[in-house]
């Protein structure tokens, strides 16, 4: 009789449970000991996977803001006046943040440290307020560029 073998870790099992453990102590509180202790797995199989901590941080944050600019993309592409941008602009936010509120608190608030996260929350603002612009050039508003980057500055401090 064989014995089941263990198979390989799971990646997103590991990101997910990385997540949990950052949600709950921060980022910055968490050694690779406890990362890789939260991810149930051995040295190896995390090295096998991500180079350090920032690695998993940023590919959390990575995936967080993928799917933002996908539903953005997808939602805000249908829309034909402000009011029913803004509404599905929030609803997007809404939908995709708050399931995973701990992360973008983390995300937000450490973040900044890590190059490669300012980097990604960079690239993210800066991709909502071109998917903003383009709505508010469509139905004619004045200033569409000006007025996109104060709708995202505004939801940014919002979020934080």
């Amino acid at each position: 009789m064989s014995r089941p073998q263990k198979g390989k870790p799971d990646r997103d099992v590991m990101l997910s449970q990385a997540e949990a453990l950052f949600a709950e102590r921060g980022y910055g509180s968490c050694s690779l000991r406890d990362v890789i202790g939260a991810m149930k797995c051995s040295t190896t199989a995390f090295y096998a996977r991500f180079g350090n901590t920032d690695e998993v941080f940023e590919e959390l944050v990575r995936d967080l803001m993928t799917e933002l600019h996908e539903r953005a993309g997808e939602e805000l592409t249908a829309v034909r006046s402000v009011e029913a941008g803004f509404d599905a602009g929030i609803r997007v936010l809404v939908e995709t943040f708050v399931p995973r509120k701990q992360l973008v608190g983390v995300a937000l608030s450490e973040g900044n440290s890590i190059d490669a996260i300012r980097a990604i929350l960079r690239d993210s603002l800066t991709l909502l307020a071109a998917l903003t612009q383009m709505q508010l050039e469509l139905i004619g508003a004045p200033n569409p560029q000006g007025r996109a980057w104060a709708l995202v500055g505004a939801i940014h401090m919002q979020v934080v």
